[in-house]
């Protein structure tokens, strides 16, 4: 009984992380492609300051790093997921929490896009923030 149920679970799981693992079926915007770097202050949290360099892969991966400093202290992470857009809105699924946060864009210029939440479980909804495209100079 323990094999089947552990067998179900296992089944179970893979029908529901199928999205994040079958880049084929994700549309991706080539626009997003590639690295970039922003920044935000008192969004998330008061007093916090975050940075971070977001780099997106044409397969529909993407992989994060952010440094958080408030009070004088310092963290830093690495986050992995996958991306893509449906239906103009921007999606993005952290493979560690297993959440998705969805967001409108758009690009005020060429190298700049502009985000708003739509859905997150991890900010309110009047979150914003601007990413800024990394050239291959790391600027």
């Amino acid at each position: 009984m323990k094999k089947v149920f552990l067998s179900f679970l296992m089944c179970l799981s893979f029908l529901a992380f199928s999205q994040s693992k079958n880049s084929t079926k994700n549309k991706i915007d080539q626009k997003l492609v590639g690295t970039w770097k922003g920044s935000e202050t008192d969004q998330q949290v008061q007093g916090m300051t975050k940075y971070w360099v977001l780099t997106r892969f044409a397969d529909g991966t993407f992989s994060m790093m952010y440094v958080t400093s408030r009070d004088c202290e310092i963290n830093s992470q690495v986050e992995t997921g996958q991306w893509w857009v449906e239906k103009g809105e921007y999606h993005e699924l952290h493979f560690v929490s297993g959440n998705t946060d969805v967001y409108t864009y758009s690009f005020p210029t060429k190298n700049t896009v502009k985000y708003k939440v739509v859905d997150s479980a991890y900010v309110g909804d009047t979150y914003e923030f601007t990413d800024t495209k990394v050239n291959e100079n790391g600027q």
